[in-house]
């Protein structure tokens, strides 16, 4: 259900950028003076920002990381699956700490005089915080799977040499 919610965010960023988008056409020299172009529909931050590239590319890897821990949920893996599980729990922290980034981009780009003022000390302060426990839950859960792994480890060591063993003297079997 996170991972849907993650999903619908990212696409409907795209739709509405931060920002919003122009409303009329201009072309250069338009009667007012300047040399502003623009199309109605385009991003007026992409026309503006430099950072609306990087938002974009923080908002696609939101989308696509959830839309990979939705498909195998969707298409019947187990969820007994520890290998599968650990991966969608990954990808659901890699989509939810890009998404916490790109938030924080979008304050920068649609306030920069907040920005510059207070909230460039206290948002990335909080960011750091949240990338911190989005990266503890991964580690956590890759250290569970290596425990996982250990443990069923000697008994796949036993099996296989049973089955050398039984290659090797056919005759005993």
């Amino acid at each position: 259900m996170a991972a849907t919610l993650t999903v619908t965010m990212a696409y409907q960023a795209v739709l509405s950028p931060p920002g919003g988008v122009w409303k009329d056409n201009t072309t250069p020299n338009n009667g007012v003076g300047d040399c502003s172009f623009h199309v109605a529909g385009a991003s007026i931050l992409g026309t503006r920002s430099q950072p609306l590239s990087f938002f974009l590319f923080l908002n696609t890897a939101s989308l696509i990381t959830s839309l990979s821990s939705i498909l195998p949920a969707l298409s019947g893996f187990p969820l007994q699956n520890k290998l599968f599980l650990w991966l969608v729990i990954f990808s659901m922290c890699s989509a939810i700490a890009t998404m916490a980034v790109a938030y924080i981009l979008t304050l920068e780009m649609v306030f920069p005089r907040l920005w510059s003022e207070s909230l460039h000390v206290i948002v990335p302060l909080s960011l750091y915080v949240w990338i911190g426990v989005c990266a503890f839950v991964p580690v956590l859960h890759t250290s569970r799977f290596f425990m996982w792994m250990w443990n069923r480890c000697p008994n796949l060591v036993e099996r296989w040499q049973r089955r050398w063993k039984r290659n090797q003297n056919p005759s005993s079997a």
